[in-house]
């Protein structure tokens, strides 16, 4: 039958808190569920590289906070230090966000690449889509063989294209 530790004393419980170095398996695999619900914080450290692996078509991992946040931190100093990876052949990411909106700040470089059509949108009227570089030149570059490889569009009636210069020339 069902072993319960701890059912109904109101004191803590230590599972090899001495200096044993062996494993501790909790459950195999035909173990049900197994549930843990607390009032309080949990908390699991290891000090070696660790997993959690949900394994199963359509066997998602949900990672919530319901009324605070979610923090993930990786202090590794490499390129790759947080990965989000959905590499199957129709594996996406989707990213979405409330009127807080998404920061992405960087002291160095970034990259977003797109192996098919892609595109930036800025929805709602007198909604201004801003691309800026703060001392540096901003770079547009097409290289398909087309008449109409780059396109600038002011689609409104009254619209109109403005093309400024700080005092220096335009080569067209």
């Amino acid at each position: 039958g069902p072993h319960n530790i701890n059912a109904s004393q109101n004191s803590n419980t230590s599972i090899n808190s001495g200096t044993s170095t062996g494993t501790i398996t909790i459950g195999n695999s035909l173990a049900g569920a197994i549930t843990v619900d607390t009032a309080a914080g949990i908390s699991l450290d290891a000090a070696t590289a660790s997993n959690f692996t949900v394994t199963g078509a359509s066997a998602d991992l949900t990672l919530s906070s319901v009324g605070g946040s979610v923090i993930v931190t990786g202090t590794e100093a490499a390129s790759d230090a947080i990965q989000l990876n959905a590499t199957t052949a129709l594996g996406g990411i989707d990213i979405n966000a409330g009127s807080g909106g998404i920061t992405v700040d960087t002291t160095a470089a970034f990259s977003i690449d797109g192996a098919t059509a892609s595109n930036v949108t800025v929805t709602g009227a007198a909604q201004d889509l801003t691309l800026s570089a703060a001392g540096g030149s901003v770079n547009i570059t097409a290289t398909e063989a087309a008449a109409d490889a780059i396109v600038i569009t002011a689609s409104n009636a009254a619209g109109g294209i403005d093309i400024l210069t700080g005092g220096g020339q335009i080569d067209i």
